[in-house]
């Protein structure tokens, strides 16, 4: 298992104990609280980031300077 599936698995356990109502900051804030690899440095937290941003980004709220990014003519999702 890689960095990168670990850190997804933990934002999965994350997103799955938080409320479907929660806000983009509720969801920062609880990705910030349940970092799991300690020191937040080197691969591990550069992993975290990326599936982080990865995450992120469905619940990012759009406007004028910050477009909701797309794939394949679709919003890019988790």
């Amino acid at each position: 298992m890689t960095w990168g599936d670990r850190a997804r698995a933990a934002i999965g356990q994350i997103h799955a104990g938080l409320p479907a109502e929660a806000t983009y900051p509720q969801r920062v804030a609880a990705l910030r609280e349940g970092y799991p690899f300690g020191a937040r440095e080197n691969a591990p937290y550069q992993a975290w980031l990326k599936a982080q941003r990865a995450y992120l980004v469905r619940y990012r709220p759009a406007g004028p300077h910050r477009p909701i990014p797309e794939r394949d003519g679709q919003p890019a999702l988790f």
